[in-house]
């Protein structure tokens, strides 16, 4: 007799082909066994078998994501989440411009974006982790999708109430930057497809570095040939474009066990004993006072605050400089933003080889280590060395690359999977929300008090300091940026006594 019947082992006992329930570790396998039937059941000479078979629902035929539909998938977020975000964060003071408006409320407008968006986007990150609904990665999607869609409608009633009452304009404002702010949360889906592929998150990041790259030139020439009006066009149809891509990828690469296993589990009759949170979306309710209890997270956020509101001296105060001081074109002022963008390619490229061999922590403590050396080096570049702004964006450029992947790949591979989309979130916040925005503001005012070679040097000491406090590191590296902390009050001594000079007389 030929019997086919399914069992129920874990993961490791049995090794052969079967159906695995990633969730809970389980494997489902179909065995066939040929049993001989008793001489007594029949009496027939010929011992013909008799054939019986247990009925056992056939799983779909549908394929699995892997690791090459994971890399494809994160590539493609990313090159459209940056294609999302260029044009209209490269344009839209030149369209306020040509509004009207004054400069005085453009920077307000500017200011009470950043505002929104610092308050906004710990919020999108809560929601998106602690609803119960559904599992993690449909919670992912759907409110990225959610948040495309909203801001679409909310810049275009910014776009409307642009000539309207300022009260109307800045709740307009307000409404566009809090969800707008949700976008973050494509950010951690890029990272979240990143862990499920062979290739670490640096590669598939890059992608975004690109778009960013060919879609800033490529709005340049459509504002030159249909108007300022065009970045709203473009802005709308790319985040349609993505959100759609979101729709897609959910149905596609966010793998859902439970229907798959639910014949098996009817059939055995174990359905609420295999699957006991089935019916709470298998979440957790957990407290994030836990999440910054942990070593961890408070050195990637503290890392990435430093990180960030140091960062901003090279380019916002350096475009300054070069206009002020230096006079030089708008060309090289752009080529100076293009370096940066081209010196993250290589980095992101490679950046998984040099993870794996230098390792998560030390990267990301090294390049804080250069980084601090760059900038002092800008202190020393003038009128007749202004290529070296070039070399320096794009070391800088590269080094920036190499931090934040470290930074994303250590919240991944260290960090509860319970705070994933919190903690992915929460890096970003710091960095380019918090840490940046206080940047603007500090450095911009010490350039305006001091000039740009304090900014350097300061913001040099700064970032030294602060590694010596924060990172554990070998004596030697923490020796050589002593060293370097000495040479910067030296020259920062001298610079303070012609300043004072200067000033006296």
């Amino acid at each position: 007799m030929q019997t086919e019947f399914a069992i129920l082992q874990p993961q490791s006992a049995v090794q052969g082909e079967g159906i695995t329930d990633r969730k809970h570790h389980k494997t489902f396998f179909k065995i066939e066994i040929d049993v001989e039937e008793s001489d007594c059941a029949h009496a027939d000479s010929s011992q013909d078998k008799i054939s019986s078979s247990s009925s056992v629902p056939a799983f779909p035929s549908t394929r699995r994501p892997d690791a090459d539909d994971a890399r494809w998938a994160a590539r493609m977020v990313a090159f459209q989440n940056g294609a999302c975000k260029v044009i209209w964060n490269k344009y839209s003071v030149i369209w306020l411009m040509s509004t009207g408006i004054s400069p005085v409320h453009i920077g307000m407008l500017k200011s009470v974006g950043h505002l929104v968006k610092a308050c906004a986007q710990p919020l999108w990150a809560v929601i998106a982790d602690r609803q119960s609904t559904l599992d993690r990665d449909s919670q992912l999607y759907t409110f990225s999708s959610l948040a495309l869609i909203a801001s679409i409608f909310s810049m275009e009633i910014y776009r409307r109430c642009v000539q309207s009452d300022l009260y109307v304009l800045y709740l307009s404002r307000i409404a566009l930057a809090s969800l707008s702010a949700g976008l973050s949360l494509v950010d951690v889906i890029i990272a979240d497809l990143s862990s499920k592929s062979k290739e670490g998150y640096g590669k598939n990041r890059m992608f975004y570095s690109v778009s960013w790259c060919g879609l800033s030139l490529l709005g340049g020439v459509l504002i030159d040939k249909f108007g300022i009006g065009i970045i709203f066009l473009c802005t709308y149809l790319f985040r349609a474009c993505l959100t759609l891509t979101l729709c897609y990828f959910q149905y596609t690469m966010s793998c859902d066990d439970s229907t798959e296993l639910e014949p098996f589990d009817k059939e055995l009759g174990q359905g609420d004993e295999i699957h006991p949170a089935a019916s709470s979306g298998n979440k957790t309710t957990v407290g994030y006072r836990e999440l910054l209890q942990q070593g961890v997270v408070r050195d990637l956020l503290l890392s990435n605050f430093i990180y960030g509101f140091v960062y901003v001296v090279p380019t916002t105060i350096t475009v300054m400089q070069l206009e002020d001081e230096f006079d030089t074109s708008r060309t090289f002022i752009g080529a100076v933003g293009g370096v940066i963008i081209f010196g993250t390619l290589p980095a992101f490229w490679f950046s998984k080889r040099i993870l794996d061999k230098v390792g998560l922590m030390e990267t990301q403590n090294w390049t804080m280590l250069l980084f601090a050396l760059v900038l002092f080096l800008y202190s020393f570049v003038t009128q007749s060395t202004l290529y070296a702004f070039l070399f320096l964006s794009g070391f800088k450029g590269a080094l920036f690359a190499l931090f934040t992947t470290a930074s994303v790949e250590s919240a991944t591979v260290n960090v509860d999977s319970r705070f994933f989309v919190v903690t992915q979130s929460a890096i970003s916040w710091c960095h380019y929300t918090f840490g940046a925005g206080i940047g603007n503001i500090f450095w911009a005012y010490v350039y305006m008090k001091m000039g740009s070679i304090a900014v350097y040097q300061l913001a040099s000491m700064f970032m030294l300091v602060s590694y010596i406090l924060f990172t554990p590191t070998s004596r030697m590296a923490k020796a050589f940026s002593v060293s370097i902390i000495l040479v910067a009050v030296i020259v920062g001594w001298k610079f303070s006594g012609d300043l004072l000079s200067e000033a006296s007389s």
